[in-house]
């Protein structure tokens, strides 16, 4: 009898429940939707209930079952305490999900904390010994422009890591960030930030657009968005290509693009990509280092200008980061 109760899940009674319903059948041999399963003779069920185990986001686990060989009647009190049983189960069961998220953001939450700290050494160790060069007073004019500029662009690397580091733990802490919107030309947001890029990074970028979009903008927010997706292709892209930055015209707003090639991000990896901490297994196998902040940002301040973000990634087309922004 133990072993005719294993059953595949496909022939299993609980598997009605997976449309969020309750069953409840006062006598299984009776019931429109019972009376013809497998088991129900073979395993001498009479009357039965079973209560759907959903958690928050809907995905059903399975169900709470209640079995009586004879056909009886369930009153309400029995439906009642059944439900009761579920919650109570999904109760410790969702407790137990979020203790296992909580010390695992922990954990990613204490890396990051090394890793940024490791890396924020370096802008900062690289300006000070530009200043120390230069409080030696023995420079000549070229030398001393380089030191300058080689001691602005650290500073500067520095405060983008910071900003990104406070950006991410407001959105966290469900705090936002007021926007700052001015009248203006995206064309020229994005382009301007596109030489700037160049220049940083060192790199071959491609800017598909032409024209002029005007509009209401606000252009800090859009830059650091171009800034962190660009920072992502240049450090897991195929070195040898260049990165397209895109913007396109939608009937409801506009479209910025940023596609580099380079190796695949797999499908599986593409829904978490934008939790905080979070590297993809392809990310973290690489040789470069990074905190899981940078889209995790992208998202953050995307949303709070009403717009979304998506990513595809394929041997075709590579790896693509879309930015919608309704047009003001």
């Amino acid at each position: 009898y133990q072993e005719s109760r294993h059953v595949p899940i496909t022939d299993s009674i609980c598997r009605y429940t997976l449309n969020r319903e309750s069953i409840i059948a006062e006598d299984a041999s009776q019931d429109p939707l019972l009376k013809s399963h497998p088991t129900i003779g073979p395993w001498g069920i009479g009357a039965f209930m079973a209560i759907p185990m959903q958690l928050e986001n809907g995905h059903v686990l399975g169900a709470f079952c209640a079995v009586d060989v004879k056909p009886r009647p369930w009153h309400e009190q029995d439906i009642l305490l059944l439900k009761e049983l579920t919650a109570s189960v999904m109760t410790e069961i969702h407790l137990r999900m979020q203790i296992l998220e909580l010390k695992t953001e922990k954990d990613l939450r204490e890396k990051t904390m090394i890793a940024l700290s490791h890396d924020l050494r370096n802008p900062l160790s690289i300006a000070k010994m530009g200043a120390e060069v230069l409080g030696y007073g023995e420079t000549s004019p070229e030398d001393k422009e380089n030191l300058l500029s080689m001691i602005s662009k650290n500073i500067d690397r520095a405060d983008r890591m910071i900003q990104d580091l406070l950006t991410s733990s407001r959105f966290k802490a469900g705090e936002s960030i007021p926007l700052d919107m001015t009248s203006g030309d995206i064309v020229e947001i994005v382009g301007s930030t596109v030489e700037s890029l160049k220049k940083v990074h060192k790199k071959e970028f491609h800017l598909d657009i032409t024209g002029e979009i005007l509009g209401e903008w606000d252009g800090d927010r859009i830059r650091r968005i171009i800034e962190n997706l660009a920072g992502n292709a240049v450090k897991y892209g195929d070195v040898n290509q260049r990165i397209v930055v895109s913007l396109a015209v939608h009937p409801k707003g506009i479209e910025i693009s940023v596609n580099n090639r380079g190796p695949v991000i797999p499908q599986g990896e593409l829904d978490n990509l934008f939790a905080l901490f979070h590297r993809s297994e392809s990310a973290l196998v690489g040789s470069q280092k990074g905190w899981g902040i940078g889209l995790t940002v992208v998202r953050g301040l995307t949303q709070e200008m009403g717009g979304t973000v998506r990513v595809e990634s394929n041997q075709e087309s590579g790896t693509t980061f879309c930015v919608s922004i309704p047009h003001r």
